[in-house]
């Protein structure tokens, strides 16, 4: 009889502790999901106005507990937590698929992406509208830094590749941002643009 009581006694602690385990191990995760951590983007392009209308419009969609440029103003730091990370990399993938469908047949090009959004390919022909092909390149490269970043990668970068359609060869390949696109009339091999 003394066996068993002990060994009841014994089951109950065991059960205790397990109990108390799980109680701390809930509380870690729940302090994890809640704690912030820093990421750090390059300043978009844009005036100081626009910057500071990004930085509101961040902290009032709970995108952010916190955002602000260093001194030199080139470099944005925003501290999250892992629910506001997710809400920054969901609306860079929404934003980069939404360029990508905006774009019409009519403004001779075309876009595709890797999954990760470290390659960029624009296939344009001779007619492409070079306003819509810069914008759209535009908005992708600063949706894939937000999407590389908030998905732990440092050093982003993206591929970014263009082909002459008319001819079937590649006139611009660049790491960016290691390296800067220029999209000059000479690298085509015909201009009809006239905007």
């Amino acid at each position: 009889m003394k066996n068993r009581i002990g060994l009841f006694f014994l089951i109950l602690i065991l059960a205790s502790a397990i109990c108390a385990c799980g109680a701390r191990i809930n509380n870690n995760s729940e302090r994890q999901a809640n704690s912030s951590k820093e990421y750090h983007l390059t300043r978009f392009l844009g005036s100081y106005e626009e910057m500071e209308s990004f930085m509101e419009e961040a902290l009032k969609n709970d995108f952010c507990n916190k955002i602000y440029l260093n001194e030199d103003e080139t470099i944005l730091t925003i501290e999250a937590t892992e629910k506001q990370r997710e809400k920054w990399v969901e609306s860079a993938v929404t934003k980069i698929e939404d360029a990508v469908k905006g774009v019409p047949l009519a403004d001779g090009f075309t876009v595709d992406l890797n999954p990760e959004y470290t390659e960029c390919l624009i296939h344009a022909s001779g007619n492409r509208n070079i306003k819509s092909m810069t914008q759209t390149s535009m908005v992708i490269l600063m949706e894939a830094e937000i999407y590389q970043v908030f998905n732990g990668i440092e050093n982003w970068s993206v591929k970014y590749v263009i082909v002459d359609s008319d001819i079937g060869e590649e006139i611009l390949n660049v790491d960016f941002p290691k390296e800067s696109i220029d999209y000059s009339a000479d690298m085509w091999r015909y201009d009809s643009e006239s905007n």
